[in-house]
């Protein structure tokens, strides 16, 4: 359903269990129920249905599971909107460079555990994030040289 116009929502209740509310949603003529909907779609449904209160602050653990890399931008794009009309506060746990990528270099922190403590990094890039998470670098400029002193030198 990524890249269709919601034209309709609402909530149902099913025939099996009357206290089960189930999200319909209408993309052009056609209805999908929740039950229609991958398990990312699925959340991200109950999620933005939620009627949030002025002035709350909201805990999401891992916000991209089980969402589309476009469907992770456009979540955080909206949140973000939904944070300024209804004046609250998001903090989110990510391990997706898209969602990183969305968010103003401000708005990000990363929680490093050591052996000691643990060390906060405010305004981190999103490829400085996700070298620090993962076996392989991602590095945020490529340095390329003439000959191999100067390679030895900026190793």
């Amino acid at each position: 359903m990524i890249g269709k116009k919601l034209t309709r929502a609402r909530i149902s209740l099913t025939t099996a269990n009357k206290a089960r509310k189930v999200l319909v949603i209408s993309i052009e003529s056609d209805e999908y129920s929740g039950f229609h909907q991958g398990a990312g779609e699925a959340v991200l449904a109950d999620l933005i249905a939620l009627d949030i209160p002025k002035y709350r602050l909201i805990l999401i653990d891992e916000i991209e599971t089980s969402l589309h890399p476009r469907a992770q931008r456009r979540l955080i794009r909206d949140l973000a909107e939904i944070c300024r009309l209804q004046q609250i506060q998001i903090i989110v746990t990510t391990h997706s460079s898209y969602v990183l990528e969305e968010l103003p270099l401000e708005a990000r922190i990363q929680v490093l555990n050591t052996v000691n403590n643990k060390q906060v990094m405010p305004g981190i890039s999103a490829q400085f994030a996700v070298t620090k998470m993962d076996e392989e670098a991602y590095p945020e400029v490529d340095i390329y040289v003439e000959d191999e002193e100067a390679k030895i030198r900026v190793e």
